[in-house]
């Protein structure tokens, strides 16, 4: 049966159908044919500018996600998660101030996510500003009290600065919430040794070196806070 309906379209086809006009994108009447053509919005556009971004970063190619993602920023400039893939690219070309921008830009998008603040405090502590790195980790703690992260990390940004008070009372707290951490005892050890409360601080690098037998470098400030005492 299939074959005798090629075979009748076959024959209608030279014989050009009744009508001697070739096939084309006519209507039935042989009028012209409506054309439905329509511009994409702004919006639409920077979807396509971010689609073309996420390929290319998921190529490796990033120079040319990059350029992408910022097309899709020119165009969709409220649109979240376009900033929050400028940041990630410009953090991996180093571009740290132009990430640091968009992190701003992104957290006046999303004034309520502290994971927003949390990035700016991160790259504000990379880029060596580190009073506004404890003010953004500080307005993230007031969000989020019992993080432990956010505790480490200005524990560990106030030791820096030798105000060891501080940062032995945040660490203390962060070895509270998670006293199986090593990375927390370790910090709480430095801080208490750098304080001169050495016996806390051998505390807490014998709790570390249980935890993480291997690392080598908490037997050395071990050995540094028993030449102190």
């Amino acid at each position: 049966l299939w074959v005798a309906v090629l075979l009748l379209f076959a024959a209608s086809a030279c014989s050009g159908g009744g009508s001697g006009r070739k096939p084309g994108p006519y209507r039935h009447d042989g009028s012209a044919p409506v054309v439905f053509e329509y511009e994409l919005t702004p919006k639409q556009r920077a979807s396509t500018h971010y689609l073309k971004g996420i390929v290319a970063r998921n190529d490796g190619r990033y120079d040319v996600a990059l350029e992408e993602i910022r097309a899709a920023a020119v165009l969709d400039p409220g649109e979240p998660r376009i900033r929050r893939r400028l940041v990630e690219l410009y953090v991996k070309a180093g571009s740290l101030e132009e990430a640091l921008a968009q992190a701003i830009a992104l957290r006046g998008l999303e004034p309520n996510e502290p994971a927003n603040v949390l990035v700016i405090g991160n790259l504000f502590s990379a880029l060596g500003r580190t009073d506004e790195a404890i003010a953004a980790y500080d307005d993230v703690l007031a969000a989020e009290p019992t993080n432990v992260e956010i505790l480490v990390k200005l524990g560990s940004l106030y030791t820096k600065q030798q105000k060891y008070d501080k940062s032995v009372a945040l660490l203390s707290r962060a070895a509270a919430a998670q006293p199986d951490s090593f990375i927390v005892q370790s910090h709480l050890g430095r801080a208490h040794a750098l304080a001169g409360n050495y016996d806390a601080a051998l505390t807490a690098y014998r709790t570390a070196a249980e935890l993480n037998p291997s690392a080598d470098q908490i037997y050395l400030e071990m050995g540094f806070v028993y030449e102190q005492r």
